[in-house]
């Protein structure tokens, strides 16, 4: 949101309805995620009775709670309550390995990467990544290119471990192959992102 804001401010307004088309598209599909995690929990103690009431109180926790939360980019925060709240006994409960890497193929496919690739693109056209040209170098926008890059190593690695950790000895993200194995992924994820910026660039000409 902060890139998205600045761009507001600045007046390119162009990139900032962009930025915030992504956002909306995957708080969307977030809040989804989140309301599905949180509705096993909210019915089993103040649902009503009957199916249609069932699927009404549905459909407003998602209004109310999933919705709101992913277009506001709290849904990877919302999902960690609901992880300390979850045994991961039921299949598709929020900590369960379906749940895990539903959620975090949702955040990677239609958060992370469409944005990471905005504003790649954004700052290799404009030239916002030169720490040379004080004129243009922008910190806030290859502060934020960092941190999605990091993010989407450290999605891969839980969706990874998700599945690793059922059968082998549980490895933790803070442990030194944690933190290498996000490196890597980071790493991946930003060839792929500035290959495809690039490409834009070359077919603007």
């Amino acid at each position: 949101w902060a890139v998205a804001i600045s761009w507001y401010q600045s007046g390119d307004y162009g990139w900032f309805k962009a930025a915030l088309i992504i956002q909306l598209i995957s708080g969307t599909l977030n809040g989804m995620g989140i309301a599905a995690c949180a509705i096993k929990y909210v019915l089993n103690r103040w649902a009503p009775e009957g199916q249609l009431g069932k699927v009404c109180y549905a459909f407003m926790i998602y209004l109310l709670i999933g919705l709101p939360l992913g277009i506001a980019g709290l849904a990877p925060a919302a999902y960690a309550v609901l992880l300390l709240w979850d045994d991961g006994t039921d299949e598709n409960s929020a900590g369960s390995t379906l749940g895990m890497k539903v959620f975090k193929g949702m955040e990677l496919v239609f958060e992370a990467l469409p944005q990471s690739i905005l504003q790649a693109y954004v700052a290799i056209a404009y030239g916002k990544l030169n720490p040379s040209d004080q004129e243009r170098f922008s910190r806030l926008l290859c502060f934020s290119i960092c941190v999605s890059l990091l993010g989407a190593g450290a999605t891969a690695f839980s969706a990874e471990g998700a599945a690793r950790n059922e059968s082998r000895p549980v490895v933790r993200i803070g442990s030194g192959y944690g933190m290498a194995t996000i490196l890597l992924r980071a790493s991946q994820t930003a060839m792929l992102v500035f290959w495809i910026a690039l490409m834009a660039c070359a077919e603007k000409g």
